[in-house]
């Protein structure tokens, strides 16, 4: 196996195991402030998809243009979330 797939590996494990830890725990996180529990909902699943992506590429089944594509469309998400929380009046 290479450090690719390594990475892969562990992208895939700890994304499940912190989105274990959210929804274990949501109460705790989501009573802080609704903004980091969506971004940090956004970023388990991100990283399970990461790993995914990195996978297959290592395998040849998925193009590597489609990590970058992937990259851009999460960043996308966590500003509109951003923003659509600033623009709710919302406090931390």
């Amino acid at each position: 196996m290479s450090w690719m797939e390594y990475g892969a590996y562990a992208a895939i494990i700890g994304g499940l195991i912190y989105l274990f830890l959210l929804f274990a725990f949501r109460d705790s996180f989501a009573g802080r402030s609704r903004i980091s529990w969506a971004i940090q909902l956004e970023m388990a699943v991100f990283m399970v998809l990461t790993g995914f992506i990195v996978w297959g590429i290592r395998s040849g089944n998925i193009p590597f243009y489609v990590m970058g594509a992937v990259g851009w469309i999460w960043l996308a998400v966590v500003i509109v979330t951003v923003l659509l929380w600033l623009g709710s009046g919302s406090k931390v």
